[in-house]
């Protein structure tokens, strides 16, 4: 099965094509442009690399959230266009979920946590077996950093993400010696780890229905909140972490 992955949901911009579990071509940029400037060249740049057309595509898989609101809107908006005009199957992926498997290895346990601002992240709380398979012990959701890394207890967990990276020095305040930040590379969404997802969930339950495929949000966001114009700064770079390294990531 030929699977095109995008990735758009926290400030980067992913594209991959797979055969099964075997990368075929991949693409990431962190420009920190909006995604509706990178996304579609991306997964042109990707197909043309593989050597396939968007015709010749099995399954589409996609970020559908927590994240940024214009990326998730710009992601799904791209996939639900190409699903509906191709007729292929959608499947959808937890951003968070897609981060964990980047730092992932046997017998870890692994914190993914997207930037939210306001001192809060959208974080989920993984385990791996002894193959390296992912377990999900807590479901996505919005919290704040201290009070999420506070819960963890004891030490051995690995945190991963655009929120890992900026709240660093108070994830490190928290747990101390026992908090453990992954390597910078780790940060970013691979749209590799999305499709790999997303063939192995479409296996086991079948395809989104992309007329009902939405964002998940998991909070309002500042237009309904304040009433305002909506402003999202999901493409800002985070800031410089200074938390220990996992140099094994």
């Amino acid at each position: 099965m030929r699977i095109l992955a995008i990735d758009s949901a926290a400030g980067s911009v992913s594209a991959a094509v797979l055969e099964d579990e075997r990368l075929l071509a991949d693409g990431t940029s962190n420009a920190g442009r909006n995604a509706s400037v990178d996304l579609l060249p991306m997964a042109a740049f990707v197909l043309r690399a593989a050597g396939i057309r968007i015709g010749d595509v099995d399954l589409i898989a996609c970020t559908d959230g927590p994240g940024a609101f214009t990326g998730l809107r710009i992601g799904v908006a791209t996939v639900k266009g190409l699903a509906l005009a191709t007729g292929k199957p959608l499947i959808g992926v937890s951003s968070l979920r897609a981060l964990a498997c980047n730092p992932a290895r046997p017998g870890m346990t692994i914190c993914s946590m997207i930037d939210a601002r306001r001192s809060q992240v959208y974080a989920a709380l993984f385990e791996t077996d002894g193959r390296g398979s992912l377990r999900q012990l807590r479901p996505d959701g919005l919290a704040d950093v201290a009070d999420y890394a506070g819960s963890l207890g004891g030490g051995g967990v690995v945190f991963v993400g655009s929120g890992a990276a900026r709240y660093a020095e108070e994830i490190c305040r928290v747990l101390g010696p026992a908090a453990s930040i992954a390597s910078d590379h780790h940060h970013l969404i691979r749209a590799a780890a999305v499709g790999l997802l997303g063939w192995k969930d479409y296996r086991e339950s079948g395809p989104s229905d992309p007329v009902r495929f939405l964002p998940r949000y998991l909070r309002i966001s500042d237009a309904e909140r304040k009433g305002a114009p909506p402003r999202d700064d999901g493409g800002r770079k985070p800031d410089k972490c200074t938390g220990k390294r996992d140099s094994g990531c």
